[in-house]
């Protein structure tokens, strides 16, 4: 008999020692603040390694402690325990450890990401149609460093091309160095941006042919295009621009992903319930992408996914999740499309 994965939580956020069974479909109940969000942010750190609430993990020890830790265990056959520490031994020592182990074993995250892949969405997702481009190049970024460890060194290489060569063009400003010493910064910086474009675009065409065959969630019969857009560089004076603001203005940190909503700017002409619609299509997408990739199917982590969505449309978007995927979802209060899950509550 196949052991149930289980959750470990200890001294993280709001939960001091916990465990929680985790089924292939579960539903995690409660109310605001009874901490649905900080179980759904410990499984996505221990997917990725990242929170989707703060930069710092000091911010996720509980308050006094010197560290938290993170397992989760009897994932499949390959992943018998994945667990995260972060922190010291003394709450007075200033020097933060970080400790990622698979099986037992000290593992570093490149060699981990793409092995427990996940989907996260959270409401502030609908940024990812209504907000700025940093966002949505963001959100592209965050797929593809799950499933490519060649993107993950380029993206890295190109984030330290950009700012030495900031860097550099600032000294030329100052006339601390001539525009020749640039050459070398803009071979590298347009070796790198083609090879990121390329990952960028080829994940952009993946999603917009899964929104050609999505079913249709909106009443007037509405569809969804995507395109990726390179930044403006037809400045005559490019360089000279360049110089006087000691910024890279070209490169893939400009350019964006265009979510268009029947042939207009998503951005500018979406409600917020349609917003949240369009990211669920892309979060299906996203998905189907990370499985192809990966070989390995995602969990899908939803929390908070049926506010401000009728529930036709929740139900629409629901079905098309394959079965096979692990989903925990957050409500407040229990949801029809998920009274036949396990559920965790939380008073």
């Amino acid at each position: 008999m196949k052991a149930q994965p289980e959750l470990s939580l200890e001294r993280f956020r709001s939960f001091s020692a916990s465990r929680y069974p985790l089924s292939h479909k579960m539903a995690i109940i409660g109310q605001n603040g009874a901490g649905k969000s900080n179980l759904i942010e410990a499984l996505r750190l221990l997917s990725v390694g990242k929170s989707f609430k703060t930069s710092r993990l000091d911010d996720v020890i509980q308050f006094g402690a010197p560290f938290f830790r993170l397992s989760v265990g009897q994932l499949s056959s390959k992943l018998r325990e994945v667990s995260l520490f972060y922190g010291t031994a003394y709450p007075q020592d200033p020097t933060r450890q970080r400790s990622l182990r698979v099986n037992g074993q000290e593992t570093t995250w490149n060699d981990y990401w793409g092995r427990w892949p996940s989907v996260l969405f959270v409401p502030s997702d609908i940024e990812i149609v209504i907000g700025s481009p940093q966002i949505r190049r963001r959100y592209l970024d965050s797929i593809l460093w799950q499933t490519s460890i060649e993107f993950r060194s380029n993206l890295t290489e190109l984030g330290r091309v950009l700012r030495e060569r900031s860097a550099l063009l600032f000294l030329v400003k100052i006339n601390r160095a001539g525009r020749d010493e640039l050459h070398p910064w803009n071979e590298l910086l347009s070796r790198l941006s083609t090879l990121v474009r390329e990952n960028r675009r080829e994940l952009v065409g993946f999603i917009q042919s899964k929104l050609v065959g999505a079913p249709s969630v909106f009443t007037s019969g509405a569809d969804i295009q995507v395109a990726y857009e390179e930044g403006d560089s037809r400045s005559l004076n490019l360089l000279a621009d360049e110089i006087r603001l000691a910024q890279n203005l070209i490169g893939p940190h400009r350019d964006d992903f265009e979510i268009r909503f029947n042939d207009q700017s998503a951005r500018k002409f979406t409600s917020r319930g349609q917003a949240r619609a369009i990211v669920i299509l892309l979060k299906l997408a996203e998905a189907a992408y990370i499985a192809a990739q990966t070989k390995n199917e995602p969990w899908i982590l939803l929390d908070d996914m049926f506010s401000e969505l009728d529930q036709s449309t929740s139900a629409t978007l629901f079905e098309q999740f394959p079965d096979s995927y692990p989903i925990i979802a957050t409500s407040i209060a229990p949801n029809p499309l998920v009274t036949a899950w396990e559920t965790i509550n939380l008073s």
